[in-house]
């Protein structure tokens, strides 16, 4: 009896499907260093799991990969187990998340740094991704749902508010939590140093007027609080109209300073630029009383200091100026 054509395509289809078929043999995990071996099977019993992925043995050489540190130049292809454009992970590859994060925690720093920073980096991205299911465009790569119903897409909203949890301490809002925090104790503790040199509205002020730098300063400031801000520094440490500071307030000036240098690329950037703004207006100060030897040495000091930012700003406002003509 022949079969109808549209049972011989299935038949075929499905004949293909089981062809296409990763042989366990091949996701089996190689290691090279020997303290791997118990990570090596937490990873590969994972892969075999999920061994039915159209990526999986893409996915399963990159997780080897970087459990070898053979970590290959530019970014981790995001693609394999998601949408690198939109930003967004799929549904079925969390697992994958997971199990980065597992090898992460499994890595000693000491031993391996250069898959712990690489771990660290794509976990970081990861943060700011949202979950999503494939659609037909991307169907030839990964498992292709028709029919997403509410209770599944409500599953993976779920997973996705767990993931977020679970990757907050690779995000930069984290990092910049705890710098802000060891800022804070230094900044702190540099006061407690000097606190009996003034009034104790004086101290109060000061240290309202640092942690509004350290907390209140980013992209949505308004410029009118910034000057605010500004203004209250100048006049604590001297007089905005006169453009002098008294020589026992050079400290302060030091903390803006490290307030500055507490900066990265992508933490802390305005605040770093309002710092930058307030030093670059303190070069153009005078000290109000005359100096022994040693404020005299200390007032030099500081000077050189300021006029080295004095002059990286004024040529980053050229570059900006020459930007908009």
């Amino acid at each position: 009896m022949k079969l109808p054509k549209i049972f011989k395509y299935f038949k075929i289809k499905r004949k293909e499907s089981i062809e296409k078929l990763v042989d366990d043999e091949q996701l089996k995990i190689k290691f090279v260093y020997p303290e791997d071996e118990e990570i090596a099977k937490i990873v590969e019993n994972e892969v075999l799991k999920h061994k039915t992925l159209k990526q999986i043995l893409k996915i399963k050489n990159e997780l080897e990969d970087i459990l070898n540190e053979n970590i290959k130049p530019g970014p981790f292809e995001y693609d394999l187990v998601g949408h690198d454009c939109t930003g967004t992970y799929y549904y079925e590859n969390i697992w994958f998340i997971d199990l980065l994060s597992t090898i992460y925690e499994y890595t000693d720093e000491n031993k391996r740094a250069k898959r712990k920073i690489c771990c660290e980096a794509i976990l970081s991205d990861f943060y700011y991704f949202g979950v999503t299911f494939p659609d037909k465009v991307y169907s030839d790569k990964f498992n292709y749902i028709e029919n997403i119903s509410d209770e599944l897409y409500e599953k993976a909203l779920l997973e996705e508010q767990r993931l977020k949890k679970k990757l907050y301490k690779f995000s930069n809002e984290y990092l910049e939590e705890i710098n802000n925090k060891k800022l804070q104790k230094f900044i702190n503790f540099e006061i407690s140093k000097h606190k009996n040199e003034y009034k104790k509205e004086e101290i109060i002020e000061l240290e309202s007027t640092l942690n509004q730098i350290i907390h209140n300063i980013n992209n949505e400031s308004e410029e009118e609080d910034i000057d605010i801000i500004k203004n209250k520094v100048i006049n604590f440490i001297g007089n905005n109209q006169t453009f002098s500071y008294q020589s026992k307030n050079i400290w302060i000036i030091e903390l803006i300073i490290k307030i500055l240098e507490n900066y990265s690329q992508d933490l802390a950037k305005y605040r770093a630029l309002f710092c930058m703004k307030l030093l670059n207006q303190l070069y153009l100060f005078e000290i109000e009383e005359d100096l022994n030897e040693l404020n005299k040495a200390e007032f030099e000091m500081i000077r050189k200091k300021l006029y080295s930012y004095y002059k990286f700003y004024d040529k980053l406002s050229m570059e900006r100026n020459k930007k908009f003509l």
